[in-house]
């Protein structure tokens, strides 16, 4: 998960799936660029990886109802 540096929460939530497909790269590869997503666009980033679908909607529920206005 990646937030941005700066700024007043609460912030919108961006669900990241990397690009890699399986073949090439995975989560540390993309590190810079949900990173970058988080600081350009102020949002919290949740990177996730295609095998933890569960952990990706617990997580979304978890932040959901924690930033619920």
């Amino acid at each position: 998960m990646y937030t941005p540096r700066s700024g007043n929460g609460p912030f919108p939530v961006i669900v990241y799936y990397h690009g890699g497909g399986f073949v090439i790269a995975d989560l540390d590869v993309y590190n810079a660029s949900a990173q970058g997503i988080a600081e350009q666009t102020g949002s919290i980033i949740v990177s996730v990886r295609h095998l933890n679908i569960n952990f990706l909607l617990r997580t979304m529920m978890r932040l959901l109802h924690t930033n619920a206005s």
